[in-house]
């Protein structure tokens, strides 16, 4: 049974409905996690789309070409499962598994601080993800530095202060 949840605030998405899979209400998930096996793990997924939240309890999960088919305690048939097409799967924040030293999830990254020695630079904006490695978009006063994640730039990050500290490359903020 579905049920409306108050807040979103500590959530994490892991995936976005596709559409229905059969007829029998399961719900055909693309991915948005690194392991989409960790659906396995789940008893209940939150189901998003704009102001709309409702947690779902978990029956069944298995996986067919690349996807995550999911059957939902609450949705039936091909007609329920087609309605939630569009909506983005989300869970506890508390269920994200932790990552090994030196790996950060990107919405923890938003918002630090980044300093090159006692000079600071802004703030990360957004995470860029283009290909061999992340690129950290650092928005400061008066331009917008993109800096690569890799361990010759990127010197430390301490999320319990909010900062990271990078050693830029010269040429990079030319």
């Amino acid at each position: 049974m579905s049920k409306s949840v108050k807040s979103m605030a500590k959530t994490i998405l892991i995936g976005r409905v596709q559409g229905a899979h059969g007829v029998q209400g399961e719900l055909k998930i693309q991915p948005l996690c690194d392991d989409p096996l960790r659906f396995s793990d789940l008893e209940e997924i939150i189901l998003v789309k704009g102001n709309r939240q409702m947690a779902h309890a978990i029956d069944h999960v298995r996986y067919h070409k690349g996807s995550v088919l999911l059957v939902l305690a609450d949705v039936e048939d091909r007609t329920a499962a087609e309605l939630l097409k569009g909506y983005e799967c989300h869970i506890p924040l508390a269920l994200r598994r932790p990552l090994p030293p030196d790996r950060f999830y990107i919405e923890d990254l938003i918002g630090l601080d980044v300093y090159q020695g006692d000079e600071h630079l802004g703030q990360v904006k957004e995470v860029l993800q283009p290909g061999a490695n992340d690129v950290y978009v650092v928005q400061g006063a008066e331009e917008v530095i993109y800096v690569p994640a890799l361990k010759k730039v990127v010197r430390q990050v301490d999320l319990a202060a909010g900062r990271m500290d990078v050693d830029l490359p010269k040429g990079l903020r030319d």
